[in-house]
């Protein structure tokens, strides 16, 4: 029982929508339905990590006994 001078108030049950079971949460769209995006994103994110990794052995690497440097090569 509420307190003298306050009202109860309750909310009117609820309806679940008739296609939808509440003990079954929807499901998650299969990966083809998800976001183009995504695919972009990963293909941007693979093609600079490729590019970052072959620069980094090009650089330290076994090709990089075959780099000069331009500075030793132009001594005035």
């Amino acid at each position: 029982m509420p307190p003298k001078g306050q009202r109860l108030y309750r909310l009117a049950p609820t309806t679940p929508h008739p296609g939808l079971s509440p003990a079954c949460p929807p499901a998650k769209p299969p990966v083809s339905e998800t976001s183009p995006a995504i695919s972009v994103a990963i293909t941007v994110l693979v093609a600079l990590l490729a590019l970052t990794g072959f620069g980094v052995y090009t650089a330290f690497g076994p090709p990089s006994k075959q780099l000069t440097d331009p500075f030793d090569d132009h001594d005035d």
